[in-house]
Order: structure tokens, then sequence, then C-alpha cells
């Protein structure tokens, strides 16, 4: 079983991967001169806006240019992302509920940053730009030279502490964009009024106000989901303790899932959330005895039948077209059924009457799923899984069931969307 172990190595040796591989993708760099350059760009997941780039002229360089603000204009992993830099003005009043401020808070600063191309057109282009604080959404007119941050506030009421209060400002100035170029319908002023500050709402509104579709670019969404079916065999290991003592004993069962993966950036496939429905079960038996005093007893046919839905977090540390090295987290929320399971007694031969249902076990349980695995040619999913120590007698009772799971199987991954 040492093998199962393999996922908590991994998550020890997870910085090391993470900052080793590189991604290096066809792309170009503007130069502050102007100047294109083609080349190829280390392509990360860039969760917050880059602050700094790799760059390469010919993969087989050994060292990789540092393209910032302060020599770069702008840069593109071509087909994929696309990116402007722009002096901007940065809000700094938090979004996150537990670092909201009583009164809105309105200060700003001045820096110049990468801008994330969202959607372009003849009138205005929308930009997006994310760091430690929030997610800021910018709008730049074709006729000015910098972009105006779209306003969104949440802060607490000066006047009541506990009352949330929100400054959807950025409907109103959307709403100026689209009479000032004399973009007015019922559609789009239904938009406006129901918009939320997200990309998908926005670039939705700015596209219209840019009207003519074959004059507009909007880079692909980044976001991908992906379904994936799979088999594995489940080794339970369950034991009792305390006032009841029996040693762990396997129980071998194959289970069958169903999962789905979000990507928040299905290019580079670095960090990803799955949500697996699994279904399996175990079956144990217990003796004990007879003892010097002829004492003897039993738990006999315990047949837990178990659905788990499991949200995890995964993370390629390598990751390739042909071979994926990954590791995942999560939590395994269980509901479990059991066969009419007894417990039974003897002293010198002589049977007292069986106690169905004991000892008694929990329906509802929670456990720790620690899981490494790797993925070829994205199709196919080879995984070991290993589920920490979980107690299935309630806290009141004075004998503990102790379960470990031990997992092996194969996934099949449909294709990303």
């Amino acid at each position: 079983m040492k093998y199962f172990y393999l996922p908590l190595l991994l998550l020890l040796l997870f910085p090391f991967f993470a900052s080793a591989q590189s991604n290096y993708k066809p792309g170009y760099v503007v130069t502050l001169p102007d100047d294109t350059i083609h080349g190829f760009i280390d392509y990360k997941e860039w969760d917050k806006n880059p602050e700094k780039i790799s760059f390469k002229k010919n993969l087989n360089n050994d060292s990789a240019q540092i393209y910032t603000v302060k020599n770069a204009s702008a840069f593109a992993v071509t087909g994929f992302e696309y990116f402007k830099q722009y002096t901007i003005s940065i809000s700094q009043g938090q979004v996150d509920m537990s670092n909201l401020t009583q009164g809105a808070n309105t200060s700003s600063i001045q820096s110049a940053a990468f801008l994330r191309v969202l959607t372009t057109g003849i009138n205005v282009a929308l930009f997006s730009y994310r760091d430690d604080i929030k997610t800021r959404y910018y709008v730049l007119e074709n006729t000015a030279n910098e972009p105006r941050e779209l306003v969104y506030r949440v802060y607490y009421s000066p006047d009541n502490a506990t009352y949330v209060q929100t400054d959807n400002i950025y409907r109103v100035q959307l709403q100026t964009l689209a009479q000032k170029y004399n973009v007015n319908n019922p559609k789009l002023q239904t938009d406006l009024s129901d918009a939320q500050y997200s990309e998908t709402d926005l670039v939705k509104i700015v596209q219209k106000i840019n009207g003519d579709a074959s004059k507009q670019f909007t880079p692909a969404s980044r976001l991908g989901t992906r379904w994936y079916a799979g088999l594995a065999v489940t080794n339970n290991n369950l034991g009792f303790a305390k006032a009841i003592d029996f040693p762990s004993k396997n129980s071998i069962y194959p289970a069958i899932a169903l999962g789905f993966d979000l990507f928040p950036n299905k290019n580079t496939q670095k960090l990803f959330f799955r949500m697996e429905l699994s279904l399996t079960e175990n079956e144990h038996s217990f003796s004990y005895g007879p003892d010097a005093i002829g004492h003897s007893y039993s738990v006999n046919n315990i047949n837990q039948r178990t659905a788990a839905f499991i949200p995890q977090i995964v993370c390629n540390i390598y990751n390739s077209n042909k071979l994926s090295v990954f590791i995942d987290a999560g939590a395994s929320i269980n509901i479990s059924s059991y066969s009419n399971y007894y417990f039974a007694e003897s002293f010198n031969g002589i049977a007292n009457p069986a106690i169905q249902q004991f000892p008694e076990l929990r329906s509802f349980w929670l456990a720790l799923p620690l899981k490494a695995g790797v993925a070829l040619n994205k199709k196919i999913e080879l995984y070991a899984r290993y589920t920490l120590k979980v107690d299935l007698a309630s806290d009141t009772l004075p004998y503990s069931g102790n379960i470990t799971t031990y997992q092996a199987g194969i996934n099949y991954l449909f294709g990303i969307k």
C-alpha cells in the first residue's frame, strides 16, 4: 500500500515541479519603439495580469528575454491571449465581503499595466485587470488615449455598519456610451439594467455597442469544460477499537464514477475544478475468541454501499499534449446504506441474543481524499487515490469504526469545450 502515498509525495514536490516547467507558445512582443518581434512566450496560468513575461525568438535558445511594462507596449500568445500596456487609474476599494470598509473607498493609484484584451470594435475596446485586490474592467473609446475603469464598489453603508451597499456605476457608464454611439434597442437596455460586473455580461454589451460584427475582435473564451467516466478498484480497510476491538480488514470492490471538470483557463489547464459522483461498496465480517475465559464475539455481514459527491481542486504539475502529471485534493461527501448486519456474543458456548445493526455506523460522513495520476493524450487518465482515516462511529459511542480507503482507477476524458 505504500504506493498509495504517492499523492502525499507529489504534494510535497509540487513547488519544484511548478517552477521547473515552461510552456512556450508562438506569440509576439511589441517593444516600446513599436517594433514587433515574433517568437515564443512562456504561457502561464495568469490568474492575475502578468507583470513580466519570458520570451524566446527561437525555442532552442537557452536563455529567455524578460519583457515588462518598461520595455514592451503589447504582447500576445497567438490565438489565446492578447495584452496591451496602458497607464491606468487602479481603484483600491475591496469587494471581498471580509475586507469591506464602512463608506465607499474611492482611492486609486496610477500605474502602467498589461491589460487583457476582451473585445475590440469600431467604437470601444474592453479590457480586464486583476491583482491581489480584485478584478476590474476598463473601456477605451477609439478616440481616446487611455482606458477608463468601469466603476463597481461594495461597502458598508456609512449610516449602518451592517448594511452592504453596492454602486453599479459601470451600468451608467455603458449606457452613456450606448447613447453616444446611437445604439438603442430594447434588448440592450435590458442587458444594461441586468448586467453583472463580469466578463461575460460586459463583453456582450460592448459587442452590441460596437455594432458591426465584421469589424470586431474577441479572443476565444478561456473558460472550458470536460466530462469523464471511470472505473476503479477500491480497497476499504475497516476496523474497530476501544469497547469493540477488531483489527482492520481489507475489502476489495469495483467502483464507478462520473465527473465534470471546469477550467478557468482551458488553454493552459494548469489548475481546474472537478466534481465527481461515485458509487462503490465493501463487505466485512469480524470475530474474536474464544479467549481464555471462553468469551467470543463477532460482527457479521457488514455490507456498506456508498454514494459519494467529491468536489476537488486539480493541479497539473506537468502538462503537455501527450502526458500530464497531476495532483488532486478535495472533500468526499458520503451517503452510505448498510445491510442487516448483527453482533453476536457467547460465553463458554452459550450465546446471547444477536443485536441487529450493531455497532452503529454513520449513514452520512465526510472524508478527505488525495489523488495523483497521469493523463495520456488528454484522453485516458490513470490515478491512485488515498483517503485519510475516518471514524464511522459517532463521537458519543464508546467504540470507533475506522475506515481508510485506497483506490486505483482509470477515467476516459471527453474533449474540452
